[in-house]
């Protein structure tokens, strides 16, 4: 496991092809931001310019996420 830019967590796999420039091509992919989640993050919820990082949730949270908004709304 590899950590880029900011917090958010992410895994890169090199995968051994050449790229037209000669550079080996990289895949990575960001991890869900909720503790011990380790699904790949598939919706960005929110992306605070001043941290430099964003809060990004597997499709599983997401939905969970959207549900406790719609919930908000109706009170």
């Amino acid at each position: 496991m590899d950590e880029q830019e900011g917090n958010m967590p992410c895994v890169s796999i090199a995968t051994g092809f050449r790229a037209d420039d000669g550079r080996e091509e990289i895949l990575t992919e960001y991890l869900c931001d909720v503790a011990d989640c380790p699904n790949p993050a598939a919706q960005v919820l929110g992306f605070a310019l001043e941290l430099g990082g964003g809060y990004a949730v597997c499709a599983e949270h997401a939905v969970l996420r959207r549900s406790d908004s719609t919930a908000d709304r109706q009170r």
